[in-house]
């Protein structure tokens, strides 16, 4: 009879009057050297990452993993026996090939002992691994006759608070540029700790690349040879201690051709290492290289921290009248995270030139799904869209929300703005039952609600709104409304008076299609146009007309899509009749409308359809709701 030596396993077979035992695979996957633990994102649980073994050694790949928790000194190989297995991972990677796993369900604050072991499909088991230890948040390696184990605490110091927003770029020179926000701890940050995975696929945290001194937020590494790189951020206390993030982290690709790609879009929204939640959770990009005209689309995608899979996942625009890839400014869809687990998630936005030609090595960063402890919480309501963000007192924030109808919606609050030391701002877009403002005003249909939810209403310094507003025809109104472009402002709901007062000077940016006032208070805003009481300020231009001498301060031809062409009769009232006099009295063109939008056209043409003849006319301006008239000269040169 052979015996079996070793962890190997084999079976009893018989021939005849022989009795054998068969060894069918005696060679058990290798043993894992590295180990290393590090508190995970969510409360209670545990990162771990490890070079994977092979099923034969280092070859092939291994069956699965057992992972055995306790909270007393594992030191050999008999305690670990004496332990239930804890977690059983399957479908290990091949050998070589990075992993990372996370143990959940443990309780904040006890430091734990974990060892993982990896098995062939014949049931080969490696021996006790050797690992890292983590302690109170700092991360040092121990070693324990010959083999380590792994000692981690579920929690660390909540005081400090991570940073946020890493960017990275490559530079000429192949070197990597790296920024980001500051952290909005309320206790000092001493210094950022920069880490990284060496190209290796999985983050080191036990040695830290730099470490840079507040207020500085970049850091540039030397030149690296041409790969993928990773690359985290943490935020450390002056006792050397330091928060646990493993999300803030963005993901990089040096090569020549990423220096000189034509076209670049980034994930602006949500910030790396935000955890987020909802049905409805705005992921937006901005162009960091290119312009909208040399843009045709950018595609939004996905996927797991960790996967072995190099597959992305086009991210379903959940929006109703939203696709994916978007092909226009502001380049963002809404993403229903309510289906996925709760996991680390990378995204990233892949720009396409007008060819179709895709950028080869887009950015990518990292977000968590955390539906119990959410940052961001975006959702559909009804016909509304609820966003709610925590804010800072110590920093600056910007909260942008993608609303149904394409545009964007973004407040500003600059850093003190709130009383508390963090609050979370709701913010509703389409607020349902909004208060209807009355003929004075003319709603542009962009409507929305904020709320602090620490009560506060008066801000200790005002913040900025931005509402962007739809004009697809560039006719100069408001797509689906009668509010001019050109006179839109934006309004708070005052209800002790049950009116909408302006706020302070709006500024229209009518290239980008975006309107901008600054309010002290939080509470219902509203864009609108004001429609003209009177005809006391009524604007007939250019006089005289000049359509053909090729300055178009002297006028232009008339064109339907052009609100600067033609002769103009402007500041109107909402209905008004317009009738235009030869100097001897007899009607050359008349036009009628309850819809005027406070601006008319005359297109020289007289009512027949023919161009008016050079000379002096008389305009007769009628407010056909009370009456009143005025009379206006005007000039026609042909």
């Amino acid at each position: 009879m052979a015996l079996l030596h070793g962890r190997g396993q084999g079976g009893f077979a018989s021939e005849g009057p022989v009795s054998y035992y068969r060894l069918d695979d005696l060679t058990p996957p290798a043993l894992i050297r590295d180990l290393k633990a590090g508190p995970g994102i969510s409360s209670g649980t545990i990162v771990l990452n490890w070079t994977a073994p092979g099923g034969d050694g280092m070859s092939g790949a291994a069956s699965r993993y057992d992972v055995k928790v306790a909270t007393w000194p594992v030191i050999n190989q008999d305690d670990y026996d004496s332990l239930p297995v804890y977690s059983t991972w399957t479908a290990p990677r091949p050998a070589y090939s990075p992993e990372s796993h996370v143990v959940s369900g443990l309780a904040g604050g006890v430091t734990y002992y974990i060892a993982v072991l990896s098995f062939d499909a014949q049931n080969n088991a490696s021996y006790v691994t050797s690992a890292a230890n983590i302690v109170a948040g700092t991360v040092t390696p121990i070693a324990l006759s010959g083999w380590s184990v792994s000692a981690a605490a579920a929690s660390a110091d909540t005081a400090i608070l991570p940073p946020a927003d890493l960017k990275g770029g490559v530079l000429p020179d192949l070197k990597v540029k790296l920024e980001w926000s500051p952290s909005p701890s309320t206790k000092t940050v001493a210094a950022y700790s920069v880490y990284w995975d060496s190209g290796a696929g999985v983050m080191d945290y036990i040695t830290p690349l730099a470490s840079v001194v507040p207020p500085a937020t970049s850091y540039t590494t030397v030149s690296l040879s041409t790969g993928v790189y990773r690359f985290g951020i943490r935020s450390a206390a002056g006792n050397g201690i330091e928060e646990p993030n493993t999300s803030v982290v963005v993901s990089v690709k040096v090569d020549t051709v990423v220096v000189n790609v034509p076209v670049r879009a980034e994930i602006k929204v949500p910030q790396s290492g935000k955890r987020i939640a909802g049905n409805r959770v705005t992921v937006l990009a901005e162009l960091g290289t290119g312009s909208p005209s040399v843009v045709r689309q950018v595609l939004f995608q996905y996927r797991a921290a960790g996967s072995s899979s190099t597959v992305w996942n086009d991210i379903p625009a959940a929006g109703y009248n939203q696709s994916n890839p978007a092909a226009s400014q502001p380049y963002f869809i809404h993403w229903d995270v309510s289906g996925l687990s709760n996991w680390d998630y990378e995204l990233r936005a892949v720009a396409a030139n007008i060819y179709g030609q895709a950028d080869p090595a887009p950015p990518s960063i990292f977000v968590s799904i955390d539906a119990a402890n959410p940052q961001i919480e975006e959702k559909a309501v009804g016909s509304s869209q609820q966003k709610r963000t925590e804010v800072y007192n110590t920093v600056s924030n910007k909260v942008e929300l993608g609303a149904e109808n394409g545009t964007l919606i973004s407040v500003t609050l600059s850093a003190g703005v709130v009383t508390a030391a963090a609050t979370t701002l709701k913010t509703v877009s389409n607020p349902p039952s909004v208060p209807a403002a009355g003929s004075a005003l003319l709603p542009a249909g962009q409507n929305l609600g904020l709320t602090l939810e620490n009560g506060q209403t008066m801000l200790n310094s005002p913040a900025t709104l931005s509402l962007q507003y739809q004009d697809g025809d560039n006719d100069g109104l408001v797509d689906g409304t009668l509010a001019r472009a050109d006179k839109l402002a934006i309004y708070a709901y005052d209800p002790a008076s049950g009116q909408w007062r302006k706020e302070s000077a709006s500024s229209i940016d009518q290239i980008g299609k975006t309107v901008t006032a600054q309010t002290a208070h939080f509470s219902l805003f509203g864009l609108f146009a004001p429609a003209a009481a009177d005809l006391s300020d009524v604007l007939v231009y250019p006089v005289p007309w000049v359509p053909n001498d090729g300055n178009p301060d002297n006028g232009k031809p008339y064109n339907s899509a052009d609100p600067a062409s033609g002769i103009v009769f402007d500041n109107l009232t909402q209905s008004a009749r317009i009738q235009i006099y030869t100097i001897t009295g007899e009607l050359v063109w008349e036009k009628t409308t309850d819809t005027s939008s406070g601006k008319l056209q005359w297109d020289g043409k007289n009512n027949s359809g023919r161009n008016a003849a050079s000379g002096g006319y008389f305009a007769v301006i009628t407010d056909t709701a009370d009456g009143s008239k005025i009379t206006r000269k005007i000039a026609v040169v042909r």
